[in-house]
């Protein structure tokens, strides 16, 4: 895939997560919203790393590069 058809991928999901949540917030509380988004965003993460682990994908990790993780994940959380 090349990195326009990449780009429209990303704006139709993009699209779509506003659509949800936007919906999604006359019906729940904005924290628990907020809990089961990150919770179902970290439950894909691990099933993608699962998959990559399985596939012999090498996943490379430094600590600075855990560190930024975190400190990026502070913001968004």
């Amino acid at each position: 895939m090349n990195w326009i058809g990449l780009a429209i991928v990303t704006a139709a999901f993009y699209a779509l997560y506003n659509i949800f949540i936007k919906q999604a917030s006359a019906h729940i509380a904005e924290v628990l919203g907020a809990v089961i988004l990150q919770a179902v965003a970290l439950l894909l993460g691990c099933g993608w790393l699962l998959y990559l682990r399985m596939k012999g994908v090498p996943v490379e990790v430094t600590t600075h590069g855990v560190a930024l993780s975190v400190v990026a994940g502070l913001f968004v959380g």
